[in-house]
């Protein structure tokens, strides 16, 4: 509050963080620019507690996708690969400078890749939902790995725009299971090649034995 002040004052003092200025002549506006105060104080506190909320939601949020030992990856509805996660790097070898822009369906195994357009697709058509895919995908050093992956559609979120996929690399746990099958029509083979062997036995046992008999009836 003051008797006088000029403009350019005026303008340094709101710059500095006043509020408002009263003119000593005009008292009546005091009440009203204290409310006005007070309000707008309120409003920037509560302004800098939800800033600060969100930075620690994001913080946190940084916190679980890049330490998570599964991978994340974030795509648009044309497949250009938008976000991933530092797992990538791990999983596939990929810098993110070399993998943040490609298309993902650039990396999937021309005979997987079908099944997976297939399977965003559905996703497209089921905002909000989840769809499981798997498919062979290429490793920088020229591999092919085995992944397994979640697809959920939040493009029409607002704070997200994009379809996610969480996914892992499954390459040891399939191949185990592959040897483990292997292992099993071996045995199926083993046993129906024994039971065949253990009949053909019997089989001549049975024509041995007529022979032996007509040879002494003939004696």
């Amino acid at each position: 509050m003051t008797g006088s002040i000029d403009e350019e004052t005026a303008a340094a003092c709101i710059k500095a963080g006043a509020a408002d200025y009263v003119l000593k002549t005009h008292l009546v506006r005091l009440g009203p620019a204290v409310r006005s105060a007070l309000e707008m104080r309120s409003s920037r506190a509560e302004r800098a507690a939800a800033e600060a909320a969100l930075r620690a939601s994001e913080q946190r949020f940084r916190a679980l996708v890049e330490h998570s030992w599964d991978a994340v990856a974030l795509f648009g509805p044309d497949g250009a690969i938008l976000y991933g996660s530092p797992a990538t790097t791990r999983i596939l070898g990929y810098d993110l400078a070399e993998f943040v822009g490609r298309n993902a369906l650039d990396f999937i195994h021309p005979e997987d890749r079908d099944a997976v357009v297939g399977r965003l697709t559905e996703a497209m058509a089921n905002p909000g939902g989840r769809v499981d895919v798997a498919a062979r995908v290429r490793h920088k050093d020229g591999s092919w790995r085995y992944l397994e992956g979640v697809l959920t559609n939040l493009l029409d979120d607002p704070s997200v725009g994009g379809i996610v996929n969480n996914y892992r690399d499954a390459t040891e746990r399939r191949s185990l299971e592959q040897q483990v099958i292997q292992a099993q029509k071996m045995e199926a083979v083993g046993r129906l090649a024994g039971g065949v062997a253990h009949d053909f036995n019997n089989i001549l046992t049975a024509i041995g034995g007529t022979q032996t008999c007509s040879w002494m009836t003939c004696r």
